[in-house]
C-alpha cells in the first residue's frame, strides 16, 4: 500500500500466475488483502497469438549472445579461476557424489528443454561464472561450466584446488541461505524458502551454516 492506493506488480518470464483477494468495506474500499504466486501449471499451453512473437525475441537474444560469446573468446587470455566439479570431486568425492543425483547437477538441460540455453537472463544461475572472466561462454568453449556446480555456490576454486586445499574458496565466509540466494531470490524464486530447499542438497561436511 503506497497511502491509499494498492500497487501491484507482475511476475517475470511468464511463469506464474498472481492470485489476489480483497476485502471490502461496505464503502467498497479494500479493507484488507492477501495475494499468493502461483508456478504455471504445464496444462496452460501458451498462446498462439504470441508464439511468432515469442520465437523472433529468442532468436534476437540468440543472436545477441552469440556475438558475445565470440568477442569473450576473442579477449579471453590467461588461467580461469574456475575448476569445475570434477576437480572438487578429487577430494570431496563425497559431496560430489550427492550432488550428481540432485536438480543442480542438470540445472542447464533444463534451459535446452525450454530453449532458453542461450538466455543471458537464465545462464547467469545455470552455469559457473557465466559473466565473469573465465567463467561460461559456451557448451562447446567452456563445456566443463554447465549446471550449477560447486563453485557456483562456493565461488571459484582453482586456488583452493591447486594448493591442495590451504587456500580457501572465494564464498568461504559466507553462510549457506546466503549462497542460495544469489540465485533462489524473488525474482527468479519467490517460493523460496531455505528450510525448504536446503535438505534438498545437504552433503557431506558442508551440512552447516558458515558465520
Amino acid at each position: 500500500m503506497q497511502g491509499k492506493t494498492l500497487i501491484l506488480q507482475a511476475g517475470s518470464r511468464g511463469m506464474r500466475l498472481g492470485k489476489l483477494l480483497l476485502s471490502l468495506d461496505a464503502e467498497r474500499k479494500i479493507k484488507s488483502w492477501q495475494h499468493q504466486i502461483i508456478p504455471m501449471p504445464e496444462s496452460v499451453p501458451n498462446h498462439p497469438d504470441l508464439e511468432a512473437w515469442y520465437s523472433e525475441y529468442n532468436e534476437k537474444v540468440k543472436a545477441a549472445y552469440l556475438e558475445k560469446v565470440a568477442l569473450r573468446k576473442a579477449q579471453s587470455e590467461g588461467k580461469s579461476p574456475f575448476t569445475g566439479a570434477d576437480a572438487c570431486a578429487q577430494c570431496h568425492t563425497q559431496e560430489h557424489a550427492v550432488w550428481s543425483k540432485t536438480k543442480h547437477a542438470a540445472a542447464f538441460k533444463v534451459l535446452e528443454e525450454v530453449k532458453k540455453s542461450f538466455d543471458p537472463d537464465c545462464l547467469g544461475c545455470h552455469t559457473v561464472g557465466f559473466n565473469i572472466e573465465g567463467g561460461f561462454v559456451d557448451s562447446v568453449f567452456s563445456g566443463h561450466l554447465l549446471n550449477v556446480q560447486c563453485e557456483s555456490c562456493h565461488g571459484a576454486a582453482r586456488e583452493h584446488a591447486e594448493s591442495g586445499g590451504h587456500k580457501p574458496v572465494a564464498n568461504k565466509s559466507w553462510s549457506n541461505e546466503r549462497i542460495c540466494e544469489q540465485c533462489h531470490n524473488k525474482a527468479h524464486s519467490p517460493g523460496f524458502k531455505y528450510t525448504d530447499y536446503w535438505p534438498k542438497i545437504v552433503h557431506g561436511s558442508l551440512n552447516r551454516d558458515r558465520t
